[in-house]
């Protein structure tokens, strides 16, 4: 299931136009310089399997450097959790675009240079190695054993973006489309924020924003921001309208709004279907009941489980067993002990 990250990532940066700015940002200057940005096109393949899309989404685009026809990679990394083996996995996803393009072109006798590029967001910052070297166990080896093992093992790095080395005024003066600008914000600013953290960067970031919603198109970019902001934060939609009309006006505040009751009905669709599945397997009337109950509750229990991560991070997935577990009436009960929760003993406290 795409997390909130994934869907934000996805919409922005899947787009030429969003994605320059951000690999101009990254890449050498050498690089940026050889690169027809005119001919900047996405590939529409992803190479993140099904058990890694928790920690990556990712991104590809062709372009040609200096004439010849290469692969620019981007990979959000979601988590710090796990992330000593980045390099590793960036590795495997570039051994199999290669792959793909062998099946692809099956008489080349060359491979496409590939760009990798790793956007981190966890505001714990990326202390991972960059490159594969460093995770080959050679330390405390002779060195003449080291010298000659050195040159056997796989000659890899990434590029990396680690948002948590970089301001906001960092960002802000980055040479990018006010929707890219505005979307590394919300990944590296808003989430793991108090509600009034979270809201105190809205009319920090009015002109980026005032840009957006003047731009064709701009409500559906501005619902993107609003559904990441709420999925991702405590902040009551009601609260995040007041802040938007303050700041952008009444047409501005109807996006919100927009996009609060999709989320609801978002939330509600996903119940009944699983409610119906669940029903139609049973066959009988009383299955499909159960089965819209259940899908309901399971429902709950995935936003509970979101709300958790947010709210204390890493640690509350020792919970994850026993939210699952748990009744109908205690998935209220703890969703309204976390509005007030100081650390997560406090959300299941029974005393």
């Amino acid at each position: 299931m795409d997390t909130p990250h994934d869907k934000l990532f996805r919409a922005v940066f899947s787009r030429p136009a969003h994605a320059e700015g951000l690999l101009r940002s990254i890449l050498p200057p050498a690089l940026v310089r050889a690169i027809d940005w005119r001919h900047l096109v996405r590939q529409r393949r992803s190479f993140v399997d099904a058990a890694a899309r928790e920690h990556h989404t990712d991104v590809l685009f062709s372009a040609p450097i200096a004439g010849r026809e290469a692969l620019l990679y981007l990979l959000l990394e979601h988590k710090s959790h796990g992330e000593r083996f980045t390099a590793l996995q960036v590795l495997g996803y570039v051994v199999a675009i290669w792959q793909d393009e062998r099946k692809r072109n099956k008489h080349a006798t060359t491979l496409p240079p590939v760009v990798p590029v790793v956007v981190h967001h966890d505001d714990r910052g990326f202390t991972a190695p960059t490159s594969m070297l460093p995770l080959v166990a050679l330390d405390g080896l002779p060195r003449h054993v080291v010298r000659a093992l050195t040159p056997l093992q796989p000659d890899f790095r990434f590029l990396l973006d680690d948002l948590a080395l970089v301001s906001e005024h960092d960002i802000e003066a980055r040479t990018m489309s006010a929707m890219a600008q505005l979307s590394l914000l919300f990944l590296q600013h808003v989430r793991h924020r108090s509600p009034s953290e979270a809201l105190a960067a809205i009319p920090r970031w009015a002109a980026m924003l005032s840009k957006v919603q003047a731009t064709s198109g701009g409500r559906r970019r501005l619902f993107s921001l609003w559904s990441y902001f709420l999925s991702v934060t405590e902040v009551r939609p009601d609260r995040l309208l007041r802040a938007v009309v303050e700041v952008l006006g009444q047409d501005a505040g109807d996006s919100v709004m927009n996009t609060a009751d999709k989320l609801i009905e978002r939330g509600r669709r996903a119940g009944r279907a699983q409610g119906k599945a669940e029903g139609k397997a049973e066959g009988k009337a009383e299955g499909r009941a159960q089965g819209r109950a259940e899908g309901e509750v399971a429902g709950r229990v995935e936003l509970l489980l979101r709300q958790l991560e947010v709210r204390f991070g890493a640690s509350a997935r020792a919970a994850d067993d026993r939210v699952r577990r748990a009744s109908g009436p205690e998935i209220d009960r703890w969703a309204v002990r976390l509005l007030d929760a100081k650390c997560l003993d406090d959300v299941f406290d029974e005393g």
